[in-house]
């Protein structure tokens, strides 16, 4: 998981949106399920980190499947480091930001999950994690964008970010923005390379189109990069035990 300083500041606090999710499917569920071309080798994942490779799916010439860096690093970066900060993408400010411009153009990815992770601040100021899913603990896709960045000794990085928006109701109470989850119908659209109009693709950043989404509080091992078990998404009651915490159990 990257340079050391990278794990230690993960360690202490967690700070985007979204910045840690899931895939506890293995690769033969996820491949019938999106329907996509190749093979991949892929192992659950219960506590994916930024700088980490994971799969994500583009169009070549049909959907498939390709390892990438979470953080997108632009093809005009100096170093691999900006990556780090490059997690999360705002969707209202795509078309504006020289990082992300080109890639909304025409570097659109689906990041496949099945739930994500946020950190609720209590009257202690003591951050827990929530664990956000589907009610049905199906797969969905996070709406990314993606980039090739070469170094200059010849290393190729393929890397991406997660394309984020305003909060919906349910998500409101923990954080202010939620990722972008597309609805299954809009794959086919985010992923076309004809398709670059923003009146078009702005329209999909609408967050949870089902508003399937359901959450609950989990142990503080998340907070670690290095765990990666099922006890990350397993439900803890009332971690920091305060109205605030009791209202979010609800």
């Amino acid at each position: 998981f990257g340079p050391r300083s990278a794990c230690f500041s993960w360690w202490i606090r967690p700070v985007f949106m979204c910045g840690r999710y899931t895939i506890t499917r293995g690769e033969r569920e996820l491949t019938e399920h999106f329907a996509v071309q190749g093979t991949l080798e892929f192992q659950p994942r219960f506590n994916i980190a930024p700088t980490q490779v994971v799969p994500v799916i583009v169009n070549e010439a049909g959907p498939v499947w390709r390892q990438m860096r979470w953080g997108l690093v632009p093809f005009w970066a100096k170093d691999l480091s900006i990556g780090a900060g490059m997690i999360n993408a705002r969707g209202d400010t795509l078309p504006e930001k020289p990082a992300f411009r080109r890639s909304f153009q025409s570097r659109r990815c689906l990041v496949p999950a099945d739930g994500f992770y946020e950190w609720r601040i209590n009257r202690e100021r003591v951050k827990s994690p929530v664990y956000f899913r589907f009610k049905d603990r199906g797969l969905f896709c996070f709406a990314g964008l993606w980039d090739r960045w070469q170094s200059p000794g010849g290393l190729e990085v393929l890397s991406f970010t997660i394309i984020t928006t305003k909060a919906n109701e349910m998500i409101l109470p923990v954080h202010d923005r939620m990722p972008v989850i597309l609805a299954p119908e809009d794959y086919g659209l985010w992923l076309d390379p004809e398709e670059t109009r923003e009146e078009r693709l702005s329209p999909l950043f609408r967050g949870d189109p089902n508003g399937t989404l359901v959450y609950h509080s989990v142990s503080r091992v998340v907070n670690s990069p290095r765990t990666d078990s099922l006890e990350c998404v397993q439900e803890v009651e009332n971690p920091v035990g305060t109205d605030l915490w009791g209202r979010l159990a609800d």
